[in-house]
C-alpha cells in the first residue's frame, strides 16, 4: 500500500513539474544533453563555444563519421528566420559546436553524406544566391557562394 502512495504522489508531483523538455542525444564518445537553460552540454560539461537550444527536441539528423558523430539542430528563431542551425561535433577529443548557421531563408536544408564530407545548401534570404556547405570532422566548415541566374 505504501508503495502506490509512494507511486502516486511521484506522479502527481512530475504533472505538476513545469513541462521543459530537455534533449538526450547519447553518441559515441558521450551523453549530448541540454541543461536547465537549454545549453548544451557533453557528459555534464559545457562546449567552449556556448549553444543555446531554444527548443531542444529539434535534432534535424545524425551523422557518424570515422572519427566523430556530427549532429545538425534547428535553432528556432521564430518566423522570421526559421532555418538558422548548429552544427555539434562530438569526438574522442571532446566536443565543439558552430551554432546559429545558415540563412533566413524559408527552404529548409537537407544534409546528405558523401565518404567523410557531410554536404547542404541553402538559398540566401532576399537573394538570388546559394550557399553550399561542405562540412569535415578534420577541418570543419566551408562555404562557397554560387550566384544563380534571375527566373525569366
Amino acid at each position: 500500500m505504501k508503495q502506490y502512495f509512494a507511486l502516486a504522489a511521484l506522479l502527481m508531483a512530475a504533472v505538476q513539474a513545469p513541462a521543459f523538455a530537455q534533449m538526450v542525444q547519447p553518441t559515441r564518445f558521450g551523453l549530448l544533453t541540454t541543461d536547465d537553460q537549454q545549453m548544451l552540454v557533453l557528459d555534464g560539461q559545457p562546449f567552449e563555444q556556448p549553444i543555446h537550444l531554444a527548443q531542444p527536441d529539434h535534432t534535424m539528423v545524425r551523422f557518424e563519421l570515422e572519427t566523430a558523430d556530427v549532429i545538425f539542430f534547428r535553432q528556432d528563431k521564430g518566423s522570421d528566420c526559421p532555418q538558422k542551425f548548429a552544427i555539434v561535433q562530438i569526438s574522442k577529443e571532446g566536443a565543439k559546436g558552430l551554432p546559429d548557421l545558415g540563412s533566413c531563408s524559408n527552404t529548409a536544408i537537407q544534409p546528405w553524406r558523401e565518404n567523410q564530407v557531410i554536404r547542404f545548401s541553402q538559398p540566401e534570404a532576399n537573394s538570388s544566391a546559394v550557399i553550399h556547405y561542405e562540412y569535415q570532422a578534420s577541418s570543419g566548415l566551408t562555404q562557397t557562394q554560387e550566384q544563380t541566374a534571375p527566373s525569366q
